[in-house]
C-alpha cells in the first residue's frame, strides 16, 4: 500500500505553494521599487554632475572677458 496524497492534501500542498510564491513576488517586487528609487536618484545626481562638468568645462574653454580685453580708459 503506497502513501500517496489525497486529492485533498495536494490541493492543500499546492494552495501552501501558491502561498509561498506570492509572498516571494511581493517582497521581490519590493527590492524592484527600491531598485528603481536609487536608480533615479543616481540617474539625477548623474545629470547634475555632467551639467556641473559642462558649466566648468566653458568656463575654461571661454576665457573671461576681463582676462583678454583691457578697460577701455576714462578720460
Amino acid at each position: 500500500m503506497s502513501q500517496t496524497p489525497t486529492a485533498a492534501e495536494q490541493y492543500q500542498n499546492l494552495v501552501t505553494q501558491e502561498a509561498g510564491l506570492l509572498t516571494g513576488k511581493a517582497r521581490l517586487l519590493e527590492q524592484l521599487e527600491t531598485t528603481n528609487t536609487q536608480l533615479t536618484a543616481v540617474r539625477a545626481a548623474l545629470q547634475g554632475a555632467q551639467l556641473g562638468f559642462t558649466v566648468a568645462q566653458e568656463a575654461v574653454d571661454k576665457p573671461a572677458s576681463t582676462d583678454t580685453d583691457p578697460a577701455p580708459e576714462k578720460e
